[in-house]
């Protein structure tokens, strides 16, 4: 209602009438405003209605937006989830029918016939495994690891190739971490690639192209930045500025060119016919003799403020800068590292072996010869075995001067990776790269499932050790003298220390039964990979095969390949067979382990299959269970992310939201109040002054 000022002793009628309509315009705006809220259903349409509530709105808003997009993805996420489990259930029941076949065959007599017919079966299975592995869900496919939109597995010559790469998509729970909702390599289906991993260091040399970046330095940690210092003869320290410099070459120039300006301003001869050069993998200096008379020369280098470029390439040591003189002209080792550039010429392992010559691969059901008589470089060695079409990769292994041939094709174990030497220039050997080497692991061996042997047997009467129960195998030479084989677990090492070890046991036998000890030897020899016993067919009675005899249940020999082992009566020679075969190894490889001993009436070779399948049907209940995981995390969290929106609702409802009861009550007050004004100022505006007069 209109009220007039309390100082104010005259009410002129203007006044009257400003105060007036100024009282009814702001009842007016109040039931207006009262008006939008009871139609939009808002308390505050505007940061003017409640700037501190506005502000706390829009804060609830951003959290309710980004909410709203964590549930999408958290929902994404769960029906990705439950694809990937449906797929690896459908998977897990191939497996297990498969497994059950292989149960049966070898459980139950089964004729040739039959065993080719539960091969074709065992077919479908695959094909019904490799339908899996490329089945597509929300997220692309389930299989394919961050680049879904490609089918994970294809049909590659005779095997697969599973082509998924990185560690998968994954989905943001908002939380500070992730829910992967696609599957990458070495899931339970497909591992991507198996290696032959390298078993020699090839000692790779400078060459003036080496790249500082492709150097360990002097020290082990690069090759830093930063000048160098040099003192000739005690003089003043002359800096060489390396910025810029990109190869070892650069630097070598660099050093020579700050040399023969000394020798140019001083008017000597310091550099002998050999200037700055390399060495290996050092920096040599060919300093002369001083003349008769006069001090000997002397450089030595060091680092410029700090820097530690001159330790780096092996021209500073830890206590103190090296000194060339004509007694001493090579720095420290700087050990450059392994890369496919780099020349053969320059490897320490290759040295005395060049020009290389011929290695032999044999894969996929198909043997292809490498001709590296002409290679040059690491690079040109890596085309010419990737281009043989087998699904190979050349790699050097980032933790040594190594090389890695990798196989990229799910194979049978017939047609696994094997690679040999084919000529006597032991290439593959000389490489590190021969899959069936002195240096090869025991453990790698039969696909990973190494060498066993018998070891602390016991009478069964009395309980004391009994060696005759440790002997694994007889090695029955061609005049019938058998020659027993214990091995222990120590012998098991690798290939080598296990060859050594049948090596000294034969020799011993030999020696034993009144023979020469020479008359028999093992080997690994060249050509087809395997273990070779050789016998002396020039002594008499020694013109019978070699026959290998396990014992005690050891399957040490088997494991080795010697029996069943091809006998050359030419060569009086029994070559076992290759158990250094690489593939990698997934639930595909199992199965078609099986389904080539079926097709071959092999019962071993299905008990082995069998055990596969067992441990692919384990990965696959693994990888079920990480997913079952997964999924229990995804609905933990979409139940917390519910509770926590419907809080922040509530609270925005309880600062945004008109209070309908408040303000009817409101508007029913102010619709009184303006009346009530509106009949005031009437009745006021009706009065003169004669009404105020007696």
């Amino acid at each position: 209602m209109s009220s007039f000022p309390a100082g104010i002793t005259r009410v002129p009628n203007l006044m009257l009438s400003q105060l007036a309509m100024g009282r009814l315009g702001r009842t007016g705006v109040e039931m207006a405003r009262v008006q939008e809220q009871l139609a939009t259903g808002l308390r505050v349409n505007r940061p003017s209605d409640d700037a501190v509530g506005a502000a706390i709105i829009a804060e609830l808003n951003a959290r309710l937006g980004r909410a709203e997009q964590t549930k999408r993805n958290l929902q994404h996420a769960d029906s990705a989830l439950a694809e990937a489990d449906s797929a690896l259930n459908e998977a897990y029941e191939l497996l297990l029918q498969a497994k059950s076949i292989a149960g049966d065959q070898i459980n139950f007599p089964s004729t040739a016939d039959e065993r080719a017919a539960q091969a074709r079966i065992i077919d479908s299975i695959i094909t019904g495994l490799v339908h899996v592995g490329n089945r597509r869900g929300v997220a692309g496919h389930i299989f394919g690891g961050s680049n879904p939109t490609t089918p994970p597995i294809e049909q590659f010559l005779t095997g697969f190739r599973f082509k998924g790469e990185g560690q998968g998509l994954v989905t943001d729970l908002g939380v500070g971490s992730s829910i992967p909702i696609t599957l990458g390599p070495e899931n339970a289906l497909g591992s991507v690639s198996a290696r032959v991993n390298g078993t020699r260091d090839l000692e790779p040399g400078l060459t003036p192209d080496t790249r500082l970046a492709d150097m360990h330095g002097a020290r082990g940690l690069g090759v830093g930045d930063g000048p160098i210092a040099l003192k000739i003869n005690g003089a003043d320290p002359v800096t060489i500025d390396l910025a810029n410099a990109d190869t070892i070459g650069d630097v070598l120039k660099r050093i020579e060119a700050a040399i023969k300006r000394y020798e140019t301003d001083n008017e000597i001869d310091l550099l002998g016919p050999g200037g700055v050069s390399l060495d290996g993998r050092s920096i040599r200096i060919d300093v002369l003799p001083a003349p008769a008379g006069e001090p000997a020369y002397e450089l030595a280098f060091s680092g410029v403020g700090g820097a530690k470029a001159a330790a780096d390439l092996g021209l500073e040591g830890e206590s103190g800068p090296v000194v060339f003189d004509a007694s001493s002209a090579l720095g420290l080792a700087t050990s450059p590292r392994l890369t496919m550039t780099t020349p053969l010429a320059a490897l320490g392992a290759l040295e005395d072996d060049l020009p290389l010559g011929t290695i032999r691969l044999r894969s996929l059901g198909r043997t292809a010869l490498v001709d590296l008589s002409n290679a040059q470089s690491l690079q040109d060695v890596a085309k010419a075995i990737e281009g043989t079409g087998l699904g190979l990769r050349v790699r050097i292994d980032p933790e040594t001067d190594r090389l890695m041939v990798v196989s990229e094709v799910s194979a049978s174990r017939g047609q696994a990776l094997s690679i040999e030497d084919a000529d006597d220039s032991q290439t593959a050997g000389l490489l590190g790269i021969r899959s069936f080497d002195h240096e090869t692991k025991a453990s790698d061996l039969n696909f990973g499932r190494g060498v066993s042997v018998v070891s602390g047997a016991t009478h069964p009467d009395t309980g004391a050790a009994d060696p005759s129960r440790d002997i694994d195998f007889l090695i029955h030479l061609g005049d019938g003298t058998p020659i027993a084989i214990n091995l222990s677990p120590s012998d098991t090492a690798t290939v080598g220390s296990i060859a050594s070890a049948i090596q000294a046991q034969l020799e011993q036998g030999l020696i034993e039964a009144g023979l020469d000890p020479a008359a028999a030897r093992v080997e690994l020899g060249t050509g087809p990979n395997g273990l070779r016993i050789v016998q002396d067919t020039t002594i008499p009675g020694f013109d019978g095969a070699i026959r290998v005899e396990a014992k005690n249940n050891s399957s040490a020999a088997f494991d080795l390949g010697l029996l069943g082992g091809e006998y050359d009566p030419g060569a009086g020679v029994l070559r076992g067979a290759d158990v250094s075969k690489v593939r990698p190894e997934n639930a595909l490889t199992a199965l078609m382990d099986l389904r080539e001993a079926l097709m071959a009436n092999d019962t071993a070779g299905i008990t082995f299959a069998g055990e596969r399948l067992e441990r692919a049907l384990s990965d696959v209940a693994d990888a079920r269970g990480v997913a079952g995981a997964h999924a229990r995390r995804v609905d933990s969290e979409l139940w917390h992310l519910e509770d926590r929106r419907v809080v922040d609702e509530t609270l925005r409802s309880d600062i945004r939201d008109t209070d309908f009861t408040k303000a009817a009550t409101r508007m029913a007050m102010l619709q009184t109040q303006l009346q009530a004004g509106y009949q005031s100022t009437a009745s006021m505006q009706n009065l003169s002054l004669l009404d105020f007069l007696g």
